[in-house]
């Protein structure tokens, strides 16, 4: 899960340099944005969110919104200390300005003994942390969703901010994600797409 991890989150913040160095070139000699009321900026999120697009994968796990229909990317491992296979699933939408909304499924082996939950769960955050050496640790807190084990925890670096839910339902590990650069993070839409995600078995 590291190297595809690792392969996502580079990508995000290439994605999200590049974007800014074009909206940089492109703003510079206009006049400032006229700043927005929070019942504006309420409005125009509700507005926006009229477009996102609901999803759910061939294999009918969840359904969920995203701003884009998602990209599909997978790999089969095995883990290194317990040499079982593991299988990672990814689902990826990137919005125009780069941010990157990901829902990751890494599903153990259904007769294979599994670590405990909560350690599995700071090992993915731990991964995530060591993806880039400038990363720093905001919060975690465990947040138990429906019964099962819960963790909440947020990344932040000098380009972007990686927000994280992830829990284990069975033998699957589900990490919602959402990536964006610092000054355009939108607590609005990681929540939207926090409570649109849904378990369909």
């Amino acid at each position: 899960m590291k190297r595809l991890l690792y392969i996502v989150l580079s990508l995000a913040v290439v994605c999200l340099v590049v974007y800014s160095a074009m909206d940089s070139s492109a703003h510079k000699d206009t006049a400032p944005k006229e700043k927005l009321s929070p019942a504006q900026e309420d409005a125009l999120a509700q507005e926006s969110f009229k477009l996102w697009k609901s999803f759910t994968p061939p294999t009918g796990e969840f359904k969920a919104l995203f701003p884009s229909l998602p990209q599909h990317a997978a790999e089969n491992t095995r883990d290194p200390h317990t040499n079982q296979p593991r299988n990672y699933v990814m689902y990826v939408s990137e919005k125009p300005n780069g941010t990157l909304l990901m829902v990751s499924m890494i599903t153990y082996p259904k007769d294979g003994t599994m670590a405990p939950p909560t350690q599995i769960l700071h090992n993915v955050m731990q991964e995530l942390m060591t993806s880039n050496p400038a990363n720093k640790l905001i919060s975690e807190k465990e947040n138990p969703i429906a019964a099962y084990p819960s963790l909440d925890f947020s990344i932040k670096n000098k380009e972007v901010r990686i927000e994280n839910r992830g829990f284990i339902k069975d033998h699957t590990l589900f990490l919602l994600t959402f990536i964006a650069k610092n000054e355009e993070f939108n607590e609005k839409e990681y929540m939207h797409f926090l409570d649109s995600f849904e378990l369909l078995k």
